[in-house]
């Protein structure tokens, strides 16, 4: 999803419109309308008075666009100085990992049921993409992409609204749970 995409996404499941937003976040409905349109992308600043109108992260909101192993690195091994990684997989004789076997999981149980949860989501949505493939029905093939499409959402969705961050300043490591709700 672009920054323009996943603004809107969260204006509409926050239920604001989009004059709304714009007078909450203290930015111009034009600006509004630019962004969701891909027509222009917010500034930094722009981002966060939006991130903090949708009670979401400034990560949540910025494109990021990763097309290579060079460009996936860095925030790999960010990942694995944060969450403790495990490799597990079949060595070959010199004590190399084969790279058909290798997996990962974490010493942390919330950032594995996390990959849990989310390896579940992805087993749905790829059963319905299938299922659609496989219908000449168009109408039915339309609903299964759709559903497909909104399963995705929702679980970004819930995840945004129930962060988690990983306190990697301790010797172990520990999953704080931020609530976003304004009715605290």
């Amino acid at each position: 999803m672009t920054t323009g995409e996943k603004i809107r996404y969260f204006r509409i499941k926050r239920g604001l419109s989009q004059e709304e937003l714009a007078r909450q976040a203290g930015i111009s409905v034009n600006s509004i309308r630019k962004y969701e349109k891909n027509g222009r992308v917010p500034k930094m600043d722009a981002i966060s008075k939006l991130a903090d109108t949708l009670h979401t992260s400034v990560a949540s909101l910025v494109d990021i666009s990763l097309e290579s192993i060079d460009e996936m690195a860095p925030y790999l091994f960010e990942i694995g100085r944060k969450g403790g990684i495990i490799f597990e997989g079949e060595k070959d004789e010199n004590g190399m990992y084969k790279p058909a076997s290798v997996k990962i999981r974490f010493q942390d149980y919330a950032l594995n049921e996390f990959l849990s949860k989310w390896a579940s989501y992805i087993g749905l949505t790829e059963s319905l993409r299938s299922q659609a493939a496989d219908t000449e029905d168009e109408q039915a093939k339309e609903y299964l992409l759709k559903r497909a499409e909104e399963i995705e959402q929702e679980f970004e969705y819930d995840l945004t609204n129930n962060p988690r961050t990983v306190d990697y300043r301790s010797d172990s490591i520990a999953v704080k749970l931020h609530n976003t709700s304004e009715n605290l």
